[in-house]
């Protein structure tokens, strides 16, 4: 959607809170892939782990969220 009509979605802020979810998103991977590896030798998983997992799902499902609703709230596209 952005390629086909960047210039109207670039001063609009909803899509910079996308973005801003997206980016937040990809790091909590990151940390994710990082850890995975140390999180796999205990014998039960630890809390963090957790609390890192329900925190990157939640922030990958707010980033589609967004995507879905910057035409809806924007009229944008």
């Amino acid at each position: 959607m952005f390629a086909g009509s960047a210039t109207s979605y670039y001063g609009n802020d909803i899509f910079y809170d996308k973005m801003a979810v997206f980016l937040v998103a990809i790091v909590a991977n990151i940390i994710v892939q990082k850890k995975v590896g140390k999180w796999n030798q205990f014998p039960a998983m630890p809390a963090s782990a957790k609390l890192i997992a329900v925190v990157s799902i939640g922030l990958w499902i707010g980033a589609m969220i967004a995507g879905v609703e910057v035409p809806a709230l924007t009229g944008i596209g």
